[in-house]
């Protein structure tokens, strides 16, 4: 039974599920700045390493690293909010590169990066370590977390001679002749930037495959006309043979793959779902995608119970009732504030999981969150996205409250002795419009805060 001690809905921090390999002492916190360079500056080092290469023989790895959510944080939140962005990932990144490697702000949300003494495969290692770490960071701007992620393209230096103009083509920057990094957009460099683009895709399957073993086949299923999803369940070897359930998501048309605006998309959002630290939220471990055509999402088994098994063999109070809804209305604020923005489906009996200590984690919002083009209700535009920061009510967000009011009538129907207030509340939810002060998930858990405090005050 929840006790009043604590606040309001709030759940003992669970493991982080993100599944990357633990990290040694953290470094400095201060930014090694020495480590950060002007183009001009940039320029020069890359030839002196160009040279070093054709004496020695010793290569390096010259990369771009883009945060995904820049330019969306840019429109929804302003400029400020994007240079905030910006320099959160700056500051990680200084603090996880070697002492040697050099860092220089390209663009907005663009950096170059150079890695000395690294072939093509160290590089790549290099670069997804750096994309795990500055995924796990976050900020504020204005009550707002964000959370940068990045993609990257990499060239290997003892492939291109000794041009630097070549290296930095095949990346898509040019310099000019007072030493300034400059874009280049044209058709014929997209094209080879597509090819090189190294998103954690494009890894070998089979070394990706050997964190798993074990992995046995256990259902089949489709998820609209546009998905098939086949479900397995494996132990995951970096975490002690800790089972885990990997989900295979295949365009259901033959020889269908993924391709273009989705690759990109894809690769943004899997990072916000492997960035997840929520208790009440089931976030994913790994991912990978093979050819193009199979994606694999690795996430926890949860342990318990869904919430219909649950009721089945146990009975429950109206503050426990009050406690779950408050759960349940922390875990949606959560997703509304990841960049994009999560639209779950409507909280149900089967969609949440009643852990141990009876709470509840809110799952089955994975697959319309990566591909959002394919089940249109979960799609907001900006100005949207801006409302949901404002906590303004979003036409997209109706049907997730409205569903998770009759949720909670369920509940309070298998009551013994309902709270007056709680059917109060929720009886006022249950016609075809949501009440003025009860149209947006932050409005709810006020409402519900307020009721949590008036029962807290009778008890003592």
């Amino acid at each position: 039974m929840p006790q009043f001690g604590s606040d309001a809905g709030s759940s003992r921090q669970l493991e982080r599920r993100s599944g990357r390999r633990a990290r040694g002492p953290a470094p400095s916190a201060s930014p090694r700045q020495s480590q950060q360079t002007t183009p001009a500056t940039f320029k020069q080092i890359l030839i002196k390493y160009l040279r070093r290469q054709a004496r020695y023989n010793r290569t390096f790895s010259l990369a771009v690293l883009d945060i995904l959510e820049y330019e969306q944080v840019k429109k929804t939140l302003g400029p400020q909010a994007a240079q905030e962005l910006h320099r959160l990932a700056q500051d990680v990144l200084t603090r996880f590169m070697r002492d040697a490697d050099r860092l220089c702000g390209a663009s907005p949300g663009q950096f170059l990066l150079l890695l000395p003494d690294t072939d093509a495969e160290g590089g790549r290692l290099a670069l997804e370590r750096l994309a795990q770490c500055t995924a796990q960071a976050k900020s504020h701007y204005h009550h707002k977390h964000l959370r940068p992620s990045c993609s990257f393209r990499m060239v290997d230096s003892g492939q291109y001679g000794s041009d630097p103009e070549i290296l930095l083509d095949c990346i898509g920057f040019a310099i000019d002749e007072d030493g300034q990094l400059s874009k280049r957009t044209s058709p014929e460099l997209q094209v080879r930037a597509d090819l090189m683009r190294n998103e954690p895709f494009n890894g070998s399957f089979s070394v990706w495959s050997q964190r798993y073993e074990s992995a046995d086949m256990s259902s089949l299923s489709a998820a609209g006309d546009q998905l098939k999803i086949s479900a397995a369940s494996a132990r995951d070897l970096w975490r002690s043979s800790r089972p885990v359930q990997i989900r295979i998501l295949e365009a259901a048309a033959a020889d269908a793959t993924f391709e273009g605006e989705l690759i990109e998309s894809l690769a943004r959002r899997l990072r916000v779902l492997q960035s997840i630290d929520h208790p009440g939220v089931v976030g994913c471990i790994d991912y990978h995608l093979k050819e193009r055509r199979s994606l694999y999402l690795v996430q926890d088994v949860l342990d318990g119970p869904t919430l219909t098994e649950y009721l089945s063999m146990a009975s429950i109070d109206s503050l426990t009732v009050l406690d779950w809804a408050l759960q349940i209305c922390n875990s949606i604020i959560y997703l509304q504030g990841l960049m994009p923005p999560v639209v779950p489906s409507a909280p149900s009996k089967s969609s949440l999981i009643v852990s141990a200590d009876k709470h509840l984690v809110l799952t089955g919002f994975e697959i319309q969150y990566l591909f959002p083009a394919w089940h249109e209700p979960t799609q907001i535009s900006g100005e949207e996205i801006m409302a949901v920061n404002q906590g303004r009510p979003v036409p997209a967000f109706t049907n997730v409250i409205t569903g998770f009011a009759e949720l909670i009538r369920w509940l309070i129907a298998s009551l013994c002795d309902p709270s007056e207030q709680l059917t109060t509340l929720f009886a006022r939810m249950g016609g075809d419009l949501l009440p003025a002060d009860l149209n947006t998930v932050y409005k709810l858990r006020s409402a519900l805060k307020r009721i949590w405090d008036w029962q807290r005050l009778q008890a003592h």
